[in-house]
C-alpha cells in the first residue's frame, strides 16, 4: 500500500515545504464539501495518504485542511488543489466543460 503512496509522490518535485495556499471553493460548482470528503473517504489513493500521515510520516505536497485532503507543488504561488477522486471526475469535468457537440461562443451557423 505505502508503495502506491511512494511512487505517486516520487513523481512530484523534491522539496520540504508546505503548501500554504488557502484554496477557495470553485464557484457554482454543486459539489459539497461533504461529497468530497465523502468520496475521498472511499478512494483507496486518498486512504492510503491518511494512513501514512496518521503514522506521523512527512508527504510532501500533501496536506488535510479542514478534513478535505489537498496536494500542491513545489511553487507556494500556484497554491494547493483538491485531490478528486475518481468517482468525481467525470462529474467534475461535465460541470465545468462544454459538450464536445457544441458550437464555441461567438460562431454561429452560416445558413
Amino acid at each position: 500500500m505505502l508503495r502506491h503512496v511512494a511512487a505517486a509522490v516520487s513523481k512530484l518535485p523534491d522539496s520540504s515545504e508546505e503548501v500554504a495556499a488557502d484554496v477557495k471553493p470553485v464557484q457554482g460548482a454543486s459539489l459539497t464539501k461533504e461529497d468530497i470528503m465523502q468520496a475521498q473517504a472511499n478512494y483507496e489513493f486518498c486512504q492510503q495518504v491518511s494512513w501514512v500521515l496518521s503514522e506521523g510520516k512527512k508527504l510532501p505536497y500533501f496536506r488535510y485542511k479542514d478534513s478535505v485532503l489537498y496536494h500542491g507543488t513545489s511553487n507556494p504561488s500556484e497554491g494547493a488543489k483538491v485531490v478528486v477522486p475518481a468517482s468525481l471526475r467525470e462529474q467534475i469535468i461535465r460541470q465545468h466543460h462544454d459538450p464536445v457537440c457544441r458550437t464555441p461562443r461567438g460562431k454561429e451557423d452560416n445558413k
